[in-house]
């Protein structure tokens, strides 16, 4: 998305941070903060815990969003800065597949928070991380000297339905 959005094949971009834009490319709004969260079965032996931290996250195995997705780096990163090595069992490019691997294999996803379909899930449990890794959204827009109606029409309809959360 942000190689494409530097290409100006697109007027609007929603990026996670980091992402590295020209200070005269584009006006750049925060809309979202977030973290990243485990989802785990019910019955998970750490469903038990308050919290959780990355530590008792490398001892089980992991289901994660493939390399092509922030969420994998931030994950991968957070491990690494302390030393330690997940076990991925597999990726996908799919939230739903990933959901569904939770119930039915007994496996650990580490997704935003936010991540409406698996809080609308009754099989799985939500547990944060202790010092966790963010997970924040922008709205970009190219910065032009004229703007057509449809552009600030949508631009508007996103500013107020993407409201600053935190």
């Amino acid at each position: 998305m942000e190689h494409d959005f530097l290409q100006k094949k697109f007027d609007f971009a929603l990026l996670v941070n980091p992402f590295e834009l020209p200070s005269d490319l584009a006006d750049v709004r925060l809309v979202a903060e977030d973290e990243i969260v485990a989802f785990l079965p019910l019955g998970h032996p750490l469903t038990s815990k308050a919290i959780l931290t990355w530590k008792d996250l490398a001892e089980y195995p992991l289901v994660s969003l493939s390399d092509k997705y922030q969420t994998y780096f931030k994950v991968i990163e957070q491990f690494r800065i302390r030393g330690l090595e997940p076990h991925f069992a597999y990726t996908s490019s799919s939230w739903q597949y990933l959901t569904d691997a939770i119930q039915r294999n007994f496996v650990i996803t580490l997704m935003p928070s936010l991540v409406p379909t698996f809080s609308s899930t009754d099989n799985i449990i939500i547990k944060r991380i202790k010092n966790p890794a963010s997970f924040n959204l922008f709205l970009a827009r190219l910065n032009k000297k004229h703007y057509s109606k449809e552009n600030k029409l949508f631009y508007d309809f996103l500013n107020q339905h993407l409201p600053k959360l935190k």
